[in-house]
């Protein structure tokens, strides 16, 4: 239903405003927990005032009420100070299960790769409770419907490295080889790249190099044919590091390979557009 909305949603605004503020004071000095408090206050809060106001999107929400915060960026956060505040008390990861549900049942026609991060999102807070059983049913379902998204292979393979109980390097190489026997996986030299971590962790050195070929082959491919080289990592960038920056409240669409504005040096794409 409606509401007037020259009276509460203008009041709800403000509340809204004032919760994004503080849980921003929080993040500018990296403490994970006093950044999710108010959030979390804030995101029912959201959801009321979308529905109320009859936006029909979040960046629909953005452009009829032009915060200070961007509500488009600031549930790119949300997500990740979740999981950051999780690390610290696991009762965050149940409020991550609970916040990317909710976005995903509301608003999973936003935006493609926003809705793929909740969705990993979603598997990864489950995973470190301890529940491989519904990570495993996530991904079956997600894959089965589009088997082709290659940084789903990655994340269902990410759970098995490092949130699902006692890393098991040997699933998360099936699930990374599965992917790369989808005839054009999206992102397969991304696949390539966590194949050859997973394998260079493990001292499998011949396996490593014949991965490093294909990367090198693919590269100077993609060199030929785009104009632009693809940069190898071989550090840890599974986590989201915790944020000590102004946060992003306008501008555009950050490029999956451009650097991550958060200041970690690793592209967007493998921090905090995972």
């Amino acid at each position: 239903m409606i509401v007037s909305l020259a009276v509460k949603p203008n009041a709800e605004l403000e509340r809204f405003q004032a919760l994004l503020a503080e849980g921003y004071g929080g993040w500018d000095d990296n403490d994970a927990i006093r950044a999710s408090t108010p959030w979390l206050q804030a995101w029912p809060l959201f959801l009321r005032l979308v529905e109320e106001t009859g936006s029909k999107s979040i960046r629909g929400f953005d452009k009829k009420f032009s915060p200070e915060w961007l509500a488009f960026t600031w549930v790119q956060d949300m997500e990740a100070t979740l999981w950051n505040a999780g690390l610290k008390d696991a009762a965050f990861f149940r409020e991550g299960i609970r916040f990317t549900n909710d976005y995903l049942s509301r608003f999973s026609a936003e935006d493609d790769l926003l809705t793929e991060n909740m969705r990993r999102a979603l598997a990864s807070f489950h995973c470190r409770l301890g529940e491989p059983d519904k990570v495993d049913t996530f991904y079956e379902d997600w894959l089965t419907r589009d088997p082709k998204w290659g940084w789903g292979w990655i994340g269902w393979s990410d759970c098995y490295r490092f949130d699902c109980g006692k890393p098991d390097p040997a699933r998360a190489e099936d699930l990374l080889q599965r992917g790369l026997a989808i005839s054009d996986v999206r992102d397969e030299f991304d696949i390539l790249e966590r194949l050859h971590t997973l394998y260079d962790d493990q001292g499998r050195d011949t396996e490593a190099e014949a991965i490093r070929k294909r990367l090198d082959e693919a590269a100077a491919l993609d060199a030929r044919h785009a104009g632009h080289h693809h940069h190898h990592h071989h550090e840890e960038d599974h986590f989201v590091p915790e944020h000590g920056i102004e946060p992003i409240r306008t501008g555009p669409k950050i490029g999956r390979n451009q650097p991550c504005p958060c200041g970690s040096g690793k592209k967007y794409k493998k921090c905090c557009g995972r």
